[in-house]
């Protein structure tokens, strides 16, 4: 089968050279030659006109590449830039390679691991300063609280001139806090919701890729019989159509050849005919004369 499909396309690549104006811009005022069902077309003076582009078969795939962020795109992008900044681009697999192979050397290669790891460290330090200044904090409070009596509030308020502006200055940043607080308490729920129907859309889309992978499969076998089988078929209806013109000339050639040779006997005949009867005259007139 694989052999027939080859010498096709072999029989097609020749006949595209024998029609020299393949593909090029045809008058649709011209005479088809051949044509098939998909509207390929070769018309009389040897150009051919191929449909573009090839047939696909059904072409309506069912999987949806597009997905809503709902609003969220400025938070997946600074999540990527930290997430980029933080973490490696690539594993550093050349350092594993020399700890394996025994020639790693901290002299020669902590600036690499420094620029590999500098931004996951920075967040490691950052995160530690903070718990044990909070345990350190808290251990303060204790000791001043419950050993010394100094945290504790006085019996009787005294108010400062400066009292007013240091409660407002404290209830806009508590203000700011908690719309902090409630801006990333509601990007938490909404990430996760965001999150549940990308699950769900990614169940979906696995299963219409399947469909689609096997639709893509049948259309590719129906491209491959068109380009082997219908063009084939096509100038091979052509080349069909010029061998038989061909030969029915050829034909006609001999007739026309035996007519003229039939011709041409005739008038040797009616020559011989005309000779014999101008002999039988000069015979009559000589024995006319003679007696």
């Amino acid at each position: 089968m694989l052999a027939e499909y080859l010498l096709k396309s072999l029989v097609i690549l020749c006949s595209v050279c024998v029609y020299s104006g393949v593909c090029s811009a045809a008058d649709p005022n011209q005479e088809v030659y051949v044509s098939d069902i998909h509207g390929n077309v070769i018309f009389k003076n040897g150009t051919v006109q191929y449909v573009f582009p090839i047939p696909v078969g059904n072409a309506d795939y069912s999987t949806n590449a597009t997905y809503d962020k709902k609003g969220l795109h400025t938070l997946y992008e600074f999540s990527r830039s930290f997430v980029k900044d933080v973490l490696p681009r690539s594993f550093p697999f050349d350092l594993l390679d020399k700890i394996v192979n025994g020639n790693f050397s901290v002299s020669e290669d902590y600036p690499k691991i420094i620029r590999e790891v500098k931004g996951l460290a920075a967040c490691i330090v950052i995160g530690l300063v903070f718990v044990v200044s909070f345990i350190i904090g808290g251990c303060i409070f204790c000791c001043c609280r419950f050993f010394c009596g100094n945290c504790g509030g006085d019996g009787i308020q005294v108010y400062k001139e400066n009292e007013r502006c240091v409660r407002m200055g404290l209830s806009q940043a508590l203000v700011l806090m908690l719309i902090c607080i409630f801006s990333a308490a509601v990007c938490v729920f909404v990430t996760n919701d965001t999150f549940t129907d990308a699950l769900h859309f990614t169940n979906d889309s696995l299963v219409s890729n399947v469909g689609d992978i096997a639709r893509f499969l049948n259309n590719t076998g129906h491209r491959f019989q068109y380009l082997v089988t219908d063009m084939y078929d096509l100038v091979h209806a052509a080349l069909q159509k010029d061998l038989i013109k061909e030969e029915e000339e050829r034909r006609g050639g001999g007739r026309r050849r035996e007519g003229r040779k039939k011709k041409k006997k005739k008038k040797k005949k009616k020559k011989k005919k005309k000779k014999k009867k101008k002999k039988k005259k000069k015979k009559g007139e000589e024995e006319e004369e003679g007696e």
